[in-house]
């Protein structure tokens, strides 16, 4: 199923509307141009061609034919208005055409090929048009010259050969621009046509070397320019989605040994630490020491202070006197108990140094919530 092209808020692509409005109005004018081109090429063909060949045969060649064109002055001057008009409005047509494309490449920069080849284009009709306006001129004078004496009859032919071979260079030379114009003009609406989508314009556009194509173009652009004020949005210019950033991967290596660990909070035992030149990533997968200790270790050094005193002891081993009890009366764990051990494990500090760890000989670091001393190159406690 197609998908409907996005749309916008009717009048936000003025610059495409612009573009669309002028292209329209140029394939307008090369359909009159066309017309117009048509019509004196046929009464050229038809009457004028014919009745002029006629009479400069009889004059060169002295046949004895008439040498009169016996063509009323109205039907001429018509013609040559037409020969005339036709590429004036074909160069107006051009000129339509190359502004529209020159304003879509401000917000297309692929239509500048177009808008390039439209202005050699332009120049062509320009030159067609000069080449077509002196044959004119010189046809008239030639009509004169044909019913004028011999003597005479060869200074205005030899002028008017003059005038013809002038005019065919310029015509040909117009010719020339005129056919890169509508390459130019292909080329455009064949991107045109994936801008707008109206894939009718590609019909157009094949069929612009044989002028009708500019019909075709014509009720395309009327199409297209309904569209961007109904609010379609040309395809080229629809945002690009947002693109997603990766995270940062940790680069592994070897690198500076990561710092000492911070003393553990009061209930927490002491992190790992992570071996050297191991990812930073893997020590969080290190299984803490705590999960080693014996549980006698985690008990916090608070509930020590519940303990009795050594001097108290013996007021709560007192028994009756009419009641002994041997079994209260002997028991060394009170009197000096394990736990009075560590108070007196600060000592080593005070000589300046700490053990060394048995297993690898690096030197240990005291923890004071747990009264024990702990191997950071081990993870685990002397």
């Amino acid at each position: 199923m197609a998908v409907a092209p996005p749309t916008a808020a009717p009048g936000q692509f003025a610059t495409d509307l612009a573009g669309v409005q002028k292209l329209k109005l140029g394939y307008l004018l090369g359909i009159l141009g066309g017309i117009i081109s048509l019509i004196a090429g046929v009464v050229n063909s038809a009457i004028i061609g014919p009745a002029i060949a006629t009479a400069e045969v009889n004059a060169l060649l002295a046949t004895g034919g008439s040498t009169s064109v016996n063509i009323s002055a109205g039907l001429i001057y018509a013609y040559l208005g037409l020969g005339a008009a036709g590429p004036a409005v074909m160069l107006l047509a051009f000129l339509f055409v190359f502004l529209g494309f020159s304003k879509l490449k401000t917000v297309e920069s692929h239509f500048s090929t177009a808008s390039l080849l439209s202005l050699l284009g332009v120049i062509g009709a320009v030159l067609l048009l000069a080449g077509n306006v002196l044959s004119a001129t010189y046809i008239l004078t030639f009509i004169n010259c044909l019913n004028a004496t011999s003597a005479v009859f060869t200074g205005c032919y030899n002028s008017y050969i003059a005038a013809v071979v002038t005019a065919t260079a310029l015509t040909g030379g117009g010719g020339l621009l005129l056919f890169l114009g509508f390459i130019g003009n292909v080329l455009g609406n064949l991107r045109a046509k994936d801008r707008y989508a109206e894939p009718r314009l590609k019909i157009g556009a094949i069929l612009l070397l044989f002028w009708i194509g500019t019909i075709f173009l014509f009720i395309d652009y009327g199409k297209i320019e309904a569209k961007l004020k109904q609010g379609f949005t040309p395809q080229t210019m629809v945002a690009a989605p947002m693109m997603v950033v990766a995270a940062p991967q940790p680069i592994y290596g070897y690198g500076a040994p990561p710092p000492q660990a911070p003393p553990p909070a009061y209930g927490q035992p002491p992190a790992a630490a992570p071996p050297y030149g191991a990812p930073p990533a893997q020590t969080a997968y290190q299984a803490p020491p705590a999960y080693q200790a014996p549980p006698a270790y985690q008990a916090p050094p608070a509930q020590q202070a519940y303990q009795a005193p050594p001097q108290q002891q013996p007021a709560y081993q007192q028994p009756p006197a009419a009641q002994p009890a041997p079994a209260y009366g002997a028991q060394p764990s009170y009197a000096a108990p394990a736990a009075a051990a560590p108070a007196a494990a600060p000592a080593p500090a005070a000589t300046g140094g700490a053990p060394a760890c048995k297993s690898c000989g690096k030197p240990t670091t005291f923890v004071p919530q747990y009264n024990r001393y702990y191997c950071y190159g081990c993870a685990q406690y002397a």
